[in-house]
């Protein structure tokens, strides 16, 4: 799994960035938590998965993900993809979030 180095969370979250993932990794009171990951699918542009699900997921499927956002809640998840669409069409002029998220410098 990959983390955009900036990743959204959205603001129900009080822990930092490096607690979230440090949560997820360890699968540690996650029960609300969804990841935003950029699509694999080729019309998609961001999935939205339950964080509990990465449990069931195999790893190659894993290893492929992306994540460019963590919400607490599937309604403040959506809502968070909307916060990302204004924000890249503000930077980028364009909604495309796939494409900015799989060209910016993630590593």
């Amino acid at each position: 799994m990959t983390w955009f180095d900036d990743f959204y969370l959205s603001e129900n979250i009080s822990d930092d960035r490096k607690a979230v993932k440090r949560r997820i990794k360890w699968s540690n009171n996650i029960l609300e938590y969804y990841l935003l990951t950029v699509s694999t699918m080729k019309d998609g542009m961001i999935d939205i998965i339950p964080a509990l699900e990465l449990n069931s997921m195999p790893k190659r499927s894993k290893d492929e993900m992306v994540v460019v956002g963590v919400s607490n809640g599937y309604l403040n998840a959506r809502e968070l993809v909307a916060k990302m669409a204004e924000d890249i069409y503000l930077k980028s002029g364009d909604y495309d979030l796939k494409s900015y998220f799989t060209t910016a410098a993630y590593k």
